[in-house]
């Protein structure tokens, strides 16, 4: 299981194209100001309609709190979702090394952009 804090948003009528440029340049400043070990490339990718630019720590160990920053950007519902996944105490986690997290974290964005998805389609057919 990982831990994220998640907010959902949607962008005012005629606002999401603008609101969509203020994340990713925010996302492309985090990623450029960062230094190593902390500097992080940013990652994009789009499934299912759904842009996914995201900043993943290259290590578990180098990421006290948030391992990984990504946010969902659907265009058609005009939603953004900012999901933070959190580091947590090696005890009560369910991965121990970078080669665990990988998958777990790639199952959670699976399932949100599905989410999103689904729910943006359900929101145009009522």
């Amino acid at each position: 299981m990982l831990f994220a804090n998640l907010k959902i948003e949607r962008s005012a009528e005629g606002q999401f194209a603008a609101d969509r440029e203020t994340n990713v340049a925010q996302m492309q400043e985090m990623a450029a100001t960062g230094k190593p070990p902390q500097q992080l490339p940013l990652e994009t990718d789009a499934r299912d309609g759904v842009e996914v630019p995201g900043l993943h720590n290259a290590s578990i160990a180098q990421a006290p709190g948030i391992i990984s920053l990504y946010w969902l950007l659907h265009a058609a519902s005009r939603t953004v979702a900012t999901a933070c996944i959190l580091n947590q105490p090696a005890d009560p986690r369910d991965f121990s090394a970078d080669g665990q997290y990988q998958p777990l974290l790639d199952q959670r964005l699976a399932s949100l952009v599905s989410c999103m998805a689904c729910t943006a389609l359900k929101a145009y057919v009522h």
